[in-house]
């Protein structure tokens, strides 16, 4: 499903704006150490079905085509994607190994193609084999990914993170602050899909 508008500067998810403000009041109370994320779809209906799929029925081609249709998507907003390098958030390696691919990879390329940004998985790695996010609330999402992740040289590079699902950001969030305290100078995130908050 196409997101319609408003959408939030910031986190990207839709919103309803009382005084015209382009950053949503969620954003303008939290620590949000990325500087922008967008996404190309609403986490629902025939996405969210193709998204499960693939992750948990080995489905690679699946991924591989929600990637064209991810970068044609943010090629037809006119999204201005420019950085160093594109980064795709990492699975555990015994996850890795299990599902035999990282979607986040694979949802990547297309997006390095059609941008001429290279991909760079060594910069981010997870270190830590974490619960499902999809079993936490939001406090619980943030607890279980402090550690989880280490990040190799990216000391003056503009950074670009690629995921699949955007829940609350945790993840993003999360992986932007390492980078940015490894040096960094910027993070924009893009994901395939948002799931619409319900308030």
């Amino acid at each position: 499903m196409p997101l319609s508008g408003p959408l939030c500067e910031k986190c990207g998810h839709p919103y309803i704006s009382q005084i015209a403000a382009t950053v949503c009041p969620s954003c303008k109370s939290s620590n949000t150490h990325f500087n922008k994320h967008s996404a190309a779809f609403a986490y629902a209906d025939t996405v969210r079905e193709l998204v499960l799929n693939s992750k948990y029925h080995s489905q690679r081609q699946i991924s591989q085509g929600l990637g064209e249709l991810f970068a044609a998507a943010l090629k037809a907003k006119n999204a201005k994607i420019t950085g160093d390098f594109i980064v795709p958030i990492p699975l555990h390696p015994s996850k890795l190994r299990s599902r035999g691919f990282n979607q986040a990879t694979i949802l990547a390329k297309p997006i390095s193609a059609t941008f001429n940004i290279p991909i760079a998985e060594h910069l981010l790695k997870r270190i830590i084999k974490t619960v499902p996010q999809s079993s936490l609330d939001s406090v619980g999402r943030e607890e279980n990914l402090v550690g989880a992740f280490s990040c190799g040289d990216v000391a003056n590079k503009h950074l670009i993170l690629i995921d699949d699902i955007f829940t609350t950001g945790a993840t993003m969030n999360t992986c932007a602050k390492l980078l940015l305290e490894n040096s960094a100078t910027m993070v924009d995130c893009y994901s395939l899909s948002i799931a619409l908050k319900k308030d």
